[in-house]
């Protein structure tokens, strides 16, 4: 039996479950894709001077693009400039998301931010710089930069790639570190130092099916006592060397193997640790650099914290406990530095070591990514050829140099989905399976939880579609529209789906594309969910896909609780009922939030108190507040005692938004009763 399991399903941060240890998005504007006669391999680039600094205005001219060693003709070409975070004086434009998601994605980064509860220790001090150090990365992210919080001990509180600032700042205030120092043994930490290392290569490799963005891990972490030179001298890795950026370990790569490096790793741990780390450090290096993608190590333990802890910590010994000696502490701190060096500088980022201030370290960050350029090229490799082909990019000016993603392969259909995947076709099982969604078709998506009997809520979704009609102009087109939703816990497990399939009728040859929207449903527990939807166009032969997150609330636990915050207009765009869609509400949802002056514009919201008492009145409170934080709509309302039956009350009313100016708005609806307060909010926006 294997001493680990693992776990990577179709999501990032909820779903990594690294070693078996304890518990486990919108605008116009798309990255460029290149297309041509054939597939076109679509990496990104990033140019640094001498000074290591981002470069910018340069041209196709300027590179060289090289697989297995042959230059390469590039068909495709952009320099993307990734705008930093916004400067509004309203708070809400940076701490509300859009309750609606969709897959229409701009030129934003991912940064996978892992924060080692596994292997840092529990101080005070060491854990409130880290909390800090995770904070202020969130703060620093750009509006279309997509973020998620990973946890190698406790997955349960990771959070998946998300622009929800609330809810990465909330699993990050929630970080609790100390799961290597349970025992007093040390020999007892070498799982999680192995758990650490580990997750690194497993977020790599996830990250490396997102060729076409720029993409960060950072790893807020202690870092593990690896002895380079000890495992370095016995062969089990290659020499690192931070001139040299580790392309012995590139060479070895033999990617797709029989045998998973990881688990090869893991065997040697129990027996031979020190070679089990270096084996999981080359794997891990191996995977960023196929991937591209850089690992920024950040030490919160600063000057001398770590250092300090040792020595604060006693160990066991044949004649019982004793201290850490300083030069114990010493020895052990170095390698845990040199380690966290390794890591940065063999993957193409940067350590952040050795300082107790740490926003200067984190603004470069941030300025390494934020100028960057996207390359096709043609291979003239079969496609069916799914051996590794090395990639490799030589800079045409003096003083510059570039790095890209160093191999690739033909990709395979081994991406996870749920269960009734054998019964899905491969198009929408990848769709369910990528990191990002796909925008072959565009998509958008909203929910809205009701309580349902048996203490379970039904999920209303409302997703609209939008896409050009294939056909002679003026011909109806009958579309068949195939749909698939799941809605996945924490933990990767899939808690509920539907499929089905819809006949929607189109007209051929308007210059607008088609814009209409589906109506379904999923019932769940209370809970935290992601639920993914892919649709497949019979007409068109595509499939498009969107991710969103969700909390499902315990209504029937609670005294004062709201519904989803429901939009519906006069004139919205075709509404298709789907086979699940049994209606919960009067009402139907869309999935629009830009508006034109003139439309009736309707919000509806369900009031639950709790049945196990008389209802008492409760005061709805509904605010409109602009993009410059003034408020300037605000109506109050109070629902009496009898206007609940069994528990709950419904709320609808017309958004006042005839005087406003186009612009960016938020509808907060804020119900009070009982002592308690519960608010929904929404954003909207005029043209």
């Amino acid at each position: 039996m294997r001493p680990f399991s693992r776990c990577v399903v179709s999501t990032i941060g909820a779903v990594v479950c690294a070693v078996g240890l304890s518990a486990q998005q919108t605008g116009p504007q798309q990255p460029p894709r290149f297309r041509s006669t054939i597939d076109v391999i679509q990496v990104d680039v990033a140019v640094v001077d001498r000074n290591k600094r981002p470069v910018s205005g340069l041209s196709a001219a300027d590179f060289t693009l090289l697989e297995n060693g042959k230059p390469q003709e590039i068909v495709g070409f952009a320099e993307v400039h990734v705008a930093s975070a916004s400067s509004s004086p309203a708070s809400w434009t940076r701490t509300v998301p859009p309750d609606v998601r969709t897959n229409n994605l701009r030129d934003g980064r991912l940064f996978a931010i892992v924060m080692d509860d596994a292997t840092m220790p529990p101080d005070v001090q060491i854990t409130a710089n880290a909390r800090s150090i995770g904070r202020g990365i969130v703060t620093r992210l750009g509006p279309d930069d997509l973020a998620a919080v990973i946890f190698v001990s406790d997955s349960r509180r990771s959070v998946d790639f998300t622009n929800d600032r609330a809810r990465l700042l909330a699993a990050i205030d929630g970080f609790m570190p100390g799961f290597a120092y349970v025992n007093p043994d040390p020999q007892s930490d070498s799982q999680h130092y192995f758990a650490s290392i580990q997750t690194l290569g497993l977020v790599a490799a996830r990250l490396t099916h997102v060729p076409q963005r720029r993409k960060a891990v950072i790893y807020v972490s202690t870092g593990v006592p690896v002895d380079l030179v000890k495992i370095t001298r016995a062969g089990v890795i290659a020499p690192l060397r931070p001139e040299q950026s580790v392309p012995v370990v590139v060479s070895s790569m033999n990617e797709p193997t029989k045998e998973d490096l990881f688990d090869a790793a893991g065997a040697l741990l129990a027996d031979r640790p020190q070679e089990a780390y270096g084996a999981a450090l080359q794997a891990a290096l191996i995977r960023a650099q196929y991937g591209n993608v850089n690992v920024y190590s950040i030490d919160p333990a600063g000057l001398g914290g770590m250092e300090a802890y040792l020595q604060s910590r006693p160990r066991t010994t044949t004649t019982g406990f004793t201290q850490v000696s300083q030069l114990d502490a010493l020895a052990e701190s170095r390698l845990r530095r040199e380690y966290l060096l390794a890591v940065a500088d063999d993957s193409g980022g940067r350590a952040i070591l050795n300082t107790n201030s740490f926003d200067a370290g984190l603004a470069r960050v941030f300025e390494d990514n934020s100028i960057y350029y996207l390359v096709g090229y043609q291979s003239a490799h079969d496609p069916q050829d799914k051996t590794v082909r090395h990639v490799s990019v030589r800079m045409n000016r003096e003083g510059l140099s570039g790095t890209t993603r160093n191999a690739y392969a033909s990709p395979r259909d081994d991406r996870p989905a749920g269960p009734p995947a054998r019964e899905l076709g491969a198009s929408l099982i990848a769709a369910l399976g990528d990191v990002l969604p796909n925008p072959a078709i565009s998509l958008r998506a909203v929910s809205a939880a009701f309580a349902i009997p048996g203490g379970r809520a039904g999920l209303t979704i409302a997703m609209g579609v939008s896409q050009p009609v294939v056909g002679d102009a003026g011909a109806r087109i009958n579309e068949r529209l195939n749909l698939f939703a799941a809605a996945y816990a924490p933990d990767g497990t899939p808690k509920a789906w539907f499929r089905q399939s819809l006949h929607v009728g189109l007209r051929a040859g308007m210059a607008e594309s088609a814009d209409y929207e589906v109506l379904a449903r999923l019932d769940l527990d209370p809970g935290r969910y992601q639920v993914r939807l892919a649709a497949n166009s019979a007409m068109s032969g595509k499939t498009g896909s969107v991710y969103f997150d969700v909390v499902v609330p315990a209504f029937a636990r609670e005294s004062l609780q709201l519904s989803g915050l429901v939009i519906s207009v006069g004139d919205r765009p075709s509404t298709v009922p789907g086979e699940s869609s049994a209606p919960l509400i009067p009402v139907k949802p869309t999935s629009r939030r830009t508006f034109r002056a003139g439309e009736t514009i309707n919000g509806f919201l369900r009031v639950y108190q709790s049945e196990s008492r008389a209802p008492g009145p409760v005061t709805v409170t509904g605010t409109i507040t602009d993009d410059r934080n003034r408020v300037l709509q605000q109506s109050t309302l109070v629902l009496a005692p009898d206007k609940f039956s069994g528990g709950q009350a419904d709320y609808e009313w017309r958004l006042p938004v005839s005087g406003l100016a186009p612009g960016e708005y938020l509808l907060t609806m804020a119900a009070a009763g009982g002592g308690q307060t519960v608010r929904r909010e929404v954003r909207f926006s005029l043209r």
